[in-house]
């Protein structure tokens, strides 16, 4: 019983206080953020019908066009330059920037299904965003409680979420604001040299036009105008 008293006292403060070095600490950070990153998996598992999607409301049913040209063009080891649809006015398809070039487009090569790639795309973008929120936690020391009510706001905020459930997966750049985040607050305490930050925005910024998010990295490029 005693033995008991000592150790919920211990977890509470572990929960709530910042990052230390004691072991319950530890260990409470690590089986929260794991239980964490599996009910996110298990949440867009849920939103997105674990890949069973009818592509027929808002704007799912060009995004079903979209990816079913990347796919033809990836089986057929073709560029598709042009399309026989149009898409904002031309049929130009590498000219539209919210064409979605990031690696992860091989997966439609391997699979019949789009609903199962987008599944798999919004998992491997939540997990990036979700390594981000990991390296915020250690830079701002936040406790384990204000690092689950953290990355729960980021992760599923209605933002994010109203985009996605409308076929709007071209906002899958947004998982990348962590690491915008931190390479602006390395430019800002002088970390880095000015080579090394450039480098970093340079690439965070090109990661994040690759999912065809022109709409966030013109966000981005502005907000470095401003800070400038």
């Amino acid at each position: 019983m005693e033995r008991i008293k000592d150790f919920l006292p211990s977890v509470v403060s572990a929960f709530f206080l910042k990052p230390g070095e004691s072991r319950v600490q530890r260990r409470v950070f690590l089986y929260s953020s794991l239980a964490f990153y599996f009910s996110g998996l298990w949440i867009w598992a849920e939103f997105f019908r674990y890949g069973n999607m009818a592509f027929r409301a808002a704007d799912w049913y060009k995004e079903s066009a979209f990816f079913s040209i990347i796919q033809h063009s990836l089986i057929s080891g073709t560029v598709p330059y042009h399309t026989n649809l149009e898409f904002h006015g031309t049929n130009r398809f590498m000219a539209l920037p919210e064409t979605i070039l990031s690696p992860q487009i091989l997966i439609l090569r391997f699979t019949d299904s789009i609903g199962l790639f987008i599944l798999i795309h919004v998992m491997i973008l939540f997990t990036i965003g979700y390594i981000g929120c990991l390296m915020i936690r250690k830079k701002c020391e936040l406790s384990t409680f204000s690092f689950l009510v953290f990355a729960s706001i980021f992760s599923f905020n209605g933002y994010i979420t109203s985009h996605l459930a409308v076929g709007h997966t071209m906002w899958g750049g947004y998982f990348f604001f962590p690491w915008f985040f931190l390479a602006m607050t390395a430019m800002v305490e002088g970390r880095r040299s000015q080579r090394n930050t450039a480098l970093w925005l340079a690439m965070i910024l090109f990661l994040i036009w690759l999912q065809g998010s022109l709409h966030l990295l013109v966000g981005c490029l502005i907000y470095l105008l401003l800070f400038a």
